[in-house]
């Protein structure tokens, strides 16, 4: 299960009230961040002068804001944020630690067949593959790999 939020916009306490909106679309939660902050980018640069959040909203409305930040880079996720993966591969009963860097689970798991087989030239018989370690990639992210150490 992936851990997720909802956008809502609009809402105040003030002049009798009026509740907030729901933008469409879920936000998985380690993206959240960034499509937060490319909205209030988006506010920074398209606001009038003296507006506030609220009166923007009103101004350029729900349905514009959606579109908004589905079209960002990020589309309900964000294609700039990178992991790094350790996978360990079992190969005729002898581990190979596979380094990945992708945007998803699904795409590491789709690299390492590839790493394999231009490494190997020929894609061998895989008995296993395991991921080991998942860092976000950032300045320092890294990974020790020791040939004593394995996950079998």
């Amino acid at each position: 299960m992936v851990e997720a939020f909802e956008i809502y916009v609009g809402g105040t306490l003030n002049e009798g009230g009026k509740f907030n909106e729901k933008l469409k679309g879920k936000v998985e939660a380690e993206q959240l961040y960034h499509v937060l902050k490319g909205l209030i980018l988006f506010f920074k640069q398209a606001k009038l002068p003296a507006e506030t959040f609220l009166e923007f909203v009103e101004r350029v409305g729900k349905a514009e804001l959606t579109i908004f930040w589905q079209k960002w880079p990020f589309n309900g996720r964000c294609k700039h944020c990178m992991n790094l993966y350790r996978f360990e591969v079992t190969i005729d009963d002898d581990p190979v630690h596979v380094v990945i860097v992708a945007d998803s689970d699904e795409k590491a798991f789709q690299l390492v067949d590839v790493e394999l087989e231009k490494h190997f030239l020929k894609m061998p018989d895989v008995d296993d593959i395991s991921l080991y370690e998942k860092k976000k990639l950032k300045n320092g992210a890294g990974f020790v790999l020791s040939q004593f150490e394995t996950i079998l």
